[in-house]
């Protein structure tokens, strides 16, 4: 008799080892890996206001300097960008140069999208030039009394390369909706 229960022990045994060894082991679970170049709508409209705020500084430096000095601006914009800024406009045609600091407010994010590996944000700000004045050759003001001092302005940004984070200004112009400034 016990021989029989013994036998059966070791087939219930034998069953079972062989059962376990049979199972698959488990796969390992994988972890979706993020593909997105900004984890957020946040992380865009921050990463993007940073490039804004630098562009911003360099520009009033620049026109302060009255040179226009578009070459500063690499770094900061597109090459397709930066050839807009480098064609002369009032202030070297006048020889004029500005003092004061540009700010900007009321920033948001009109877009953000990613695609082949590149991204694109585009912003809407209210640029408020109302503490630069245009000063002439001689250093008398010579700023417009008609001047907007505050507008609304759209501006597009897009990767500095594929995969990066870092954002160049591509392009920049009034905003064509409703006057939120």
């Amino acid at each position: 008799m016990l021989r029989g229960s013994t036998l059966g022990i070791v087939a219930c045994l034998l069953g079972a080892v062989t059962l376990t060894s049979c199972t698959p082991a488990p796969r390992p679970t994988s972890t979706p890996t993020s593909t997105a170049i900004f984890a957020s709508e946040d992380e865009a409209l921050a990463a993007a206001t940073d490039v804004y705020q630098r562009y911003t500084a360099q520009f009033d430096k620049d026109s302060a300097n009255g040179d226009g000095g578009a070459e500063a601006m690499v770094g900061l914009v597109t090459p397709a960008y930066l050839e807009k800024l480098e064609v002369p406009g009032l202030l070297e045609e006048n020889n004029w140069h500005t003092q004061g600091v540009t700010t900007f407010d009321n920033v948001s994010l009109v877009e953000k999208s990613e695609s082949d590996q590149l991204a694109l944000v585009r912003l809407r700000l209210c640029r408020d030039v109302s503490g630069v004045r245009i000063l002439d050759s001689g250093g008398a003001d010579v700023t417009p009394a008609t001047r907007l001092e505050r507008f609304p302005v759209e501006v597009e940004f897009v990767s500095s390369a594929p995969r990066e984070a870092s954002l160049l200004i591509a392009d920049s112009g009034s905003w064509t909706g409703d006057d939120f400034c």
